[in-house]
């Protein structure tokens, strides 16, 4: 690969070059062309490229200079770049009125773009080409070519300036080539040494690319200001050396001016919004002595044959000497060629963009060529150090200007955001107490317009016998000293206000130049005053006081009952299984039922008794004197009563039930806490007892609390210290005695205690809400462990999960299930779901959907512990379920002739006829297994074939064909 370049002089000139460097048989050869020059002197030009070297492929445009082996300010440039393992395609695209932008990509990339394309070099026109839309076209069609080149420019013999390909000269459109090979290596690159100069300004007017005002004042005028009159007259209808910096996301952007305007306005290469943050920009010397650096460090890194540089026609003007030395450098290290254009084209990592005063370079080669290091190291450095200390001077100046800025209207902001958004009058006077100004809250508080106060006297506005005072008032304001004070105003209806004035000296220069005023409204005060003791004091949804008050009321009528003698009473009121409620209707319809159960508690604890919610699901009764035993006894009945009345809720209703535990002064304690915690205490023993239900509080009700409450403690790190195991029961075909399933059961190992049985903790888990978070662990690994099974050849085998009544009830409960399935990589016809019957007819219509639901996805559907519950085969056949399991406690006392075993027969024969499977669980002999068989029950389960174990001891089960 080579590149060469030489500014053209005449057609004899460029001939003994082209014959020098032996270009006339060069089959991949790629021209490029940058021009200062007339229209129709490059015309010529181009007839006798085509017709001396017709291989080549050529685009250009004109420019505002170029790179040769010097910066060339006039005239015209050629490189020739000669590839030995690539090939180059060339197109243009002409703009058409009805084709747009983003067309015209889609057609250059259809044009140039092949599999083994590396890089497409681009020159396009700005007055006519969106130049987002074709680079929007390119990043769709093929995002890893990498995007070069820029937008021509307007030349002092060409105003608009032209594109030049091998088809001629024209006017708008784009011209590109591709440059395609599989040993092509190619990297590109981009520096920006722009900084921020002086204060930042908010665009007031902007339309599309056209920004009219700054901080509402014609563009014109901040550029005369900041920069001279000078400088922005000759401007007019050119660009500028000086871009804006744009602020988006805390980074500044450079956005090109292409044009000053006669009214004061500019344009931009890219659009603008309304309300943006702008800076007028400089060249900072620091940065592009680092972006020299920068160059010299990406050409280490990359093979290296030849550059095409690609540069904003404002760093030639700012950076004069420093552009010499950059283009230099380069020379020095491999041929470079280039020019400086009006917004260069970039791709970086998928993306392309149109940059503004930036440099790009892009490095080609068509072998693993890097450049010697001796050869970095013969570089001279250049001093640069009048640059860098202008260039800091700016920089700090334009730093503290910022902050100045920045806070002069954050003051600004702080003072009208006090002034205008003041709950409060707030207001302006002068020294001799007129008016100055007043913010809106005048009229909401006063009904008076702004106009119709300010310039009048402030004292006017008082009631008459209130002046006198008030002007006392102001005359200690004057000689600088705040007064505070309250006083009647007029409103404009004629009413009386009362206000709380805060009269404040307005300071200028250590002079006191005014007074500013604060009026509160104490009518509004008393109100929020009165709101605030009804929100400390009351439960915002039922309406009932709350805890606070109850404790109020509670410590009033034990310190009554201490003076008097007397007993009281402490009723605290649970109710049972609400969660289940929140958690399957949602928690806006558990809302609706509290309130509905408030309402109906409030109808039967009227006269002395104080009702109040105490939290959640929770309510507290005060009975403050206690006449007799069957007074507490007849309330807690009622209690109970009133719960159960069914709620009706989206015509349907719905009962609950509620556990009471009651104790009492000065028996059971004689302080609040103390009796509340007992209540506490004896309402969990109600519903140990099996809910819905009354205790009274004893002493010895504290054991047995404080060890459950031990244990639910410990169960909430069961999961975290790998405490709860799964164990496998394995269930059998009794025609074959092959195991076809497993049923997977929760263990608790107790680091302490050893194995607790699940009828202890479980329902421990469920009334602690812990219940689901273990369901779901149990499910994903029980889905885990059948998926490991599989895996080692048993895909016959099925896993039974038992799922509780709130874990069923969740509306995420199906996800549940089919995120266990996806992530064990489990097939849903090998998960039975098992659940009681009583799950399933607590809500019939949910319990049917998610039945329906889980069987179209596959999975099986279990009825565990038949028998225990409703017991009633009638249902059966309303429920689309596949298989019933018979509860072991008609197993254990089976015999042929016993009621047991009718039941048992009964079961089985119904469910043949309904098609569903009977399995027996709780199998402990041999000859409960042959009644079963001779009976026709299907499969069975119990310690008679294993009782559950780990799944290591329970693949001697899977591997055994017949374990009976």
């Amino acid at each position: 690969m080579r590149t060469y370049s030489t500014k053209y002089r005449n057609k004899r000139q460029l001939q003994l070059f082209i014959e020098k460097y032996e270009l006339l048989s060069v089959r991949n050869l790629f021209i490029q062309v940058f021009t200062m020059e007339s229209r129709a002197r490059i015309s010529r030009l181009l007839t006798f490229l085509n017709s001396e070297l017709p291989n080549a492929s050529l685009i250009g445009s004109t420019v505002d200079a170029s790179i040769c082996d010097e910066l060339i300010a006039d005239g015209t440039v050629l490189s020739f770049t000669v590839f030995e393992k690539s090939y180059v395609t060339g197109t243009a695209v002409r703009a058409e009125h009805s084709q747009s932008s983003y067309e015209m990509g889609t057609k250059l990339a259809d044009q140039l773009v092949h599999t083994d394309t590396k890089v497409i070099v681009l020159f396009g026109d700005s007055h006519s080409l969106d130049s987002k839309g074709l680079l929007t076209a390119l990043e769709n069609r093929c995002p890893h070519v990498l995007i070069t080149g820029g937008n021509n420019i307007g030349t002092s013999k060409n105003r608009k300036g032209f594109l030049i390909s091998n088809d001629g000269v024209m006017e708008s459109g784009v011209v590109a080539v591709s440059l395609n090979g599989s040993e092509l290596r190619a990297s590109l690159q981009k520096s920006s040494e722009w900084n921020a100069a002086g204060r930042a300004f908010t665009v007031t007017d902007a339309n599309d690319k056209r920004i009219s005002k700054l901080e509402n004042k014609p563009v014109r005028d901040i550029y005369d200001q900041y920069l001279g009159k000078e400088l922005t007259t000759n401007l007019v209808g050119s660009n500028s050396p000086f871009p804006l910096m744009v602020k988006k996301d805390d980074e500044l952007k450079p956005i090109m001016v292409e044009q000053f305007y006669p009214d004061g306005s500019i344009a931009l290469l890219e659009p603008i919004k309304q309300g943006e943050t702008v800076y007028i920009g400089y060249g900072d010397a620091g940065i592009f002595l680092n972006s020299v650096q920068f160059i010299l460090d990406r050409l280490k890194e990359v093979p290296a044959e030849s550059v095409y540089m690609y540069s904003c026609l404002t760093r030639r003007r700012f950076f004069k000497k420093g552009i010499d030395v950059e283009i230099n450098t380069l020379r020095q290290l491999l041929p470079t060629v280039g020019a400086f254009t009006a917004g260069e084209y970039y791709h970086e990592n998928g993306k392309n963009e149109l940059l503004s005063y930036a440099l790009t370079f892009l490095t080609l080669a068509e072998k693993d060529v890097f450049i010697e290091d001796s050869t970095f190291e013969s570089i001279e450095a250049t001093d640069f150090q009048d640059l860098l200390a202008l260039s800091q001077l700016i920089k700090a100046s334009t730093e503290e200007l910022e902050a100045l800025n920045k806070s002069l209207k954050e003051s600004e902001q702080r003072y009208k955001s006090l002034f205008d958004h003041n709950p409060d009058v707030v207001y302006a006077m002068d020294m001799q107490g007129n008016i100055t100004s007043v913010n809106e809250t005048l009229k909401k508080v006063l009904g008076y317009e702004v106009n119709q106060v300010v310039g009048q006297s402030a004292l006017s506005f008082l009631i008459p016998e209130e002046r006198n005072r008030v002007a006392h008032f102001f005359g200690k304001a004057l000689q600088n000293q705040p007064q505070h004070f309250t006083t009647f105003v007029r409103h404009k209806n004629g009413q009386r206000v009362l206000f709380d004035i805060a009269n404040i000296p307005i300071k200028v220069n250590e002079q006191v130049v005014g007074v500013f005023g604060i009026a509160k409204d104490l009518a509004e005060q008393v109100q929020a005053e009165k709101k605030i003791a009804q929100l400390a004091y009351h439960d915002s949804l039922t309406g009932l006081p709350n805890r606070l008050f109850f404790h109020d009321r509670l410590n009033e009528s034990i310190q009554r009952a201490e003076e008097t003698g007397e007993e009281l009473a402490v009723l605290f009121v649970d109710l049972d299984e609400f969660k289940m409620i929140n958690d399957s209707l949602g928690h806006q319809s558990g809302d609706k039922i509290l309130k509905h159960i408030a309402k109906n508690l409030s109808n039967i604890t009227r006269d002395e008794l104080f009702l109040a919610r105490f939290g959640a699901d929770e309510f507290l009764i005060l009975v403050p004197r206690v006449r007799t035993m069957d007074v507490i006894n007849q309330l807690s009945q009622n209690v109970l009563s009133i719960l159960k009345k069914p709620v009706v809720l989206n015509k349907k209703d719905y009962v609950v039930s509620g556990s009471i535990g009651i104790s009492f002064y000065p028996k059971d304690a004689r302080n609040d806490e103390q009796l509340l915690k007992n209540a506490n205490i004896a309402m969990h023993r109600a519903k140990l007892s099996g809910r819905n239900s009354i205790q009274y509080f004893t002493s010895d009700m504290n054991d047995t609390i404080v060890e459950r409450l031990e244990l639910e403690n410990h169960l909430r790190k069961a999961m975290p210290m790998n405490e709860l195991e799964v164990y496998y029961q394995p269930q059998i075909n009794l025609s074959d005695g092959n195991v076809f399933a497993c049923e997977a059961l929760l263990r608790w190992n107790h680091t302490k205690r050893g194995m607790i049985p699940p009828n202890q903790f479980i329902p421990i888990a469920e009334d602690a809400g812990l219940i689901n978070e273990i369901g779901k662990w149990v499910l994903e690994k029980a889905c885990r462990q059948a998926k490991k099974w599989h895996d080692q050849g048993m895909k016959h085998l099925s896993i039974s999960v038992n799922v509780s009544g709130k874990q069923f009830q969740r509306l995420d409960f199906i996800t549940e299930v089919k995120e266990a399935l996806v992530v064990s990589g489990l097939c849903a016809s090998a998960l039975h779901i098992e659940i009681t019957e009583s799950i399933m007819l607590e809500n019939v219509p949910h319990s049917v959907k998610v039945i329906d639901e889980l069987r179209n996805h596959g999975v099986k559907i279990s009825v565990d512990d038949f028998g225990t519950g409703y017991s009633s085969l009638s249902y059966l056949k309303d429920f689309p379920i596949d298989i019933l399991k018979i509860d072991q406690t008609f197993i254990r006392n089976l015999e042929e002739k016993s009621s047991d075993a009718a039941i048992v027969k009964a079961i089985i024969t119904m469910c043949e006829g309904l098609g569903i499977t009977v399995l027996a669980e709780g199998v402990e002999t041999e000859q409960q297994l042959k009644t079963l068989k001779k009976f026709g029950c299907k499969q069975i389960q119990g310690y008679y074939i294993s009782k559950p174990v780990i799944p290591a001891k329970i693949n001697q089960f899977l591997l055994n064909e017949n374990v009976m």
